[in-house]
């Protein structure tokens, strides 16, 4: 089965943006990140998935 990258840097993404909030609700603007930051997560799973 083929591990959707994209998703999973998105996910991964996601799951920071939260935590940061979590850490720090009073602070009210989102965390988002850029396509360009989606991609560069995106390429360091492919490759870490290429190493295992």
């Amino acid at each position: 089965m083929e591990m959707d990258l994209h998703s999973k840097a998105k996910q991964l993404l996601e799951k920071i943006a939260n935590s940061v909030h979590e850490r720090d609700p009073k602070n009210a603007n989102l965390l988002c990140f850029s396509t360009t930051e989606v991609q560069l997560v995106e390429q360091w799973l492919k490759e870490f998935k290429d190493e295992q």
